[in-house]
């Protein structure tokens, strides 16, 4: 009798690039979609006010900010996939995280001004980060608690999208039984089998309670 063990085993080196390819996508579609909700909101907010945006500048804000973040995923995601991480509750993962996000806001708000003074040079003009009203400080702390909610939810993919993997990969093995009819290879579940007996030059099968008559040897049948 053959059986056919569907291995349970850990990620292999190509699982884990499905599901970092697949986090990062996720991450790509957010940044997109939200970009576009973001850019439709300013310009529609400047035109409630009686101001007509430069649409340059306000697409290049979003997508700016939005470029910086898709360049920090990939730290985070390596901070979400270290085995010490990855063996944490959910919610200690996101103090965790929530602890880092100090340092990943200084670096998207700095990699995030430099990107669009750059920009604002090449169009002649001048980027400033901090307006009158709040002040640099009052500017950071609004962007840190942007920056928070970013990274939890950057993390938070990841680490549905690998507890997702973990959970398939830990189910139990399945075990298939190979009936061979000819060149024909039959897949059944083992408690369906029950017995399988010679009847001259012919073999007896028993599967769910039906017994079938094939043409041939018990050794070529199993």
């Amino acid at each position: 009798m053959a059986f056919d063990k569907r291995q349970a085993a850990g990620a292999s080196a190509d699982a884990a690039r499905r599901e970092t390819a697949l986090s990062a996508f996720t991450y790509l579609v957010m940044l997109v979609v939200s970009g576009l909700v973001d850019v439709s909101s300013v310009v529609t907010e400047h035109r409630r006010m009686g101001l007509a945006p430069e649409l340059r500048e306000v697409v290049a804000a979003e997508v700016s900010s939005r470029l910086v973040w898709f360049v920090l995923f990939w730290p985070i995601l390596a901070l979400v996939r270290h085995p010490k991480v990855r063996r944490l509750r959910l919610w200690k993962q996101a103090i965790a995280l929530a602890t880092i996000a100090p340092l990943v806001s200084v670096a998207h708000v700095s990699m995030m001004v430099a990107l669009r003074k750059i920009l604002w040079w090449s169009w002649g003009g001048t980027y400033e980060f901090a307006s009158s009203a709040n002040g640099l400080f009052g500017e950071f702390l609004y962007e840190l608690r942007k920056d928070v909610q970013t990274t939890l939810i950057i993390g938070l993919i990841v680490a549905v999208i690998f507890h997702f993997r973990a959970s398939r990969a830990s189910r139990p093995a399945e075990q298939r039984m190979v009936l061979k009819l000819g060149a024909v290879r039959h897949h059944l579940e083992p408690a369906k089998f029950v017995w399988a007996k010679a009847a001259g030059n012919y073999v007896e099968v028993c599967v769910d309670g039906e017994v079938s008559l094939v043409r041939s040897s018990l050794s070529r049948l199993l």
